[in-house]
């Protein structure tokens, strides 16, 4: 078991040595009241960790959102973020799971981007919270700068205690438009 205590000093994540991009990712974590954190796919892309337990009306800093964006305008007034499609956090205090389907940004040979980054699915205790959630942009915060096709796997430390265990994380395949747009065409 991970288990920040306090609030974490210096950077503020705890981030994998090893990189992914295309992904799947299962984990438990336990947030006492009022506490949040974050998991950030790539290093860039934060699906959120938060006690929303009962919470009505949802955003995209409650439990399972996918935290703003940064744009192109830090400065700007309107922000981009998606709030889960259901509240589907248990009470503070006991375990709870993440399990996270992600499709890495894509390039051209350039390295310009061709596709967004996709949470194909993210599961918070087995309920779909996000579905096919495209993010145009990195996370604000988010412990990398701009995108890339792999990076690691980072837990925000600095926003309340977490306590993470059973962290599991996979490599995946998952196609992108582009090629299944191929697929059709040759059919």
């Amino acid at each position: 078991v991970l288990y920040n205590g306090k609030r974490w000093v210096g950077d503020s994540f705890l981030v994998s040595k090893e990189s992914a991009g295309d992904c799947e990712l299962r984990l438990e974590f336990m947030l006492p009241e009022g506490s949040e954190s974050g998991v950030y796919l790539n290093g860039r892309y934060e699906v959120q960790l938060a006690d929303s337990y009962g919470k009505i009306g949802l955003s995209f800093s409650d439990l399972g959102g996918l935290y703003q964006m940064r744009g192109e305008d830090e400065d700007a007034a309107e922000t981009v973020g998606l709030p889960p499609l259901l509240n589907a956090a248990a009470a503070p205090g006991t375990w709870q799971t993440l399990e996270v389907k992600f499709r890495a940004p894509r390039f051209d040979d350039d390295r310009n981007k061709t596709e967004d980054a996709l949470f194909v699915e993210v599961k918070i205790n087995g309920q779909v919270v996000q579905k096919n959630a495209a993010v145009a942009e990195a996370t604000q915060g988010a412990p990398f700068e701009g995108e890339a096709r792999k990076g690691p796997v980072a837990i925000e430390g600095d926003r309340g205690p977490v306590a993470i265990r059973s962290f599991e994380l996979r490599s995946a395949d998952f196609e992108s438009v582009e090629t299944r747009r191929k697929a059709v065409d040759r059919s």
